[in-house]
Formats: structure tokens, C-alpha cells, sequence
């Protein structure tokens, strides 16, 4: 979870955000990550979202 962390701060305010011809691949790689956790969570991604959005309130 860190790493996560440390990569949103990269992106909002360091030289990876700066960086955009990375910009793409970077999506890439995390639409992956979204796609497995998807895969990975019992009752899929639309069960993760509702229950996501349940416990952010």
C-alpha cells in the first residue's frame, strides 16, 4: 500500500508527473493492477466498487 502512496505523490508532485511520455505505460500497468483485483475480490469488481463506496462514507 506505500508503494501505491509513493507513486500517487510521484505522479502529483514529482518528476513523474512531469514525465508524460510515461504517462501512458503507467496506465497500462495499473488498469492491469484494477483488472486482477477485480478478478481476485469475491464477487468481482462491481462487488469491490459498492462495497468500496459503502465504507468511504
Amino acid at each position: 500500500m506505500a508503494l501505491l502512496a509513493e507513486l500517487a505523490e510521484q505522479v502529483r508532485e514529482g518528476e513523474l508527473g512531469r514525465q508524460h511520455w510515461h504517462h501512458e505505460k503507467l496506465f497500462r500497468r495499473l488498469a492491469d493492477v484494477a483488472a486482477a483485483l477485480g478478478e481476485a475480490y469475491p464477487g468481482g469488481m462491481e462487488r469491490l466498487q459498492r462495497n468500496a463506496g459503502r465504507r468511504s462514507r
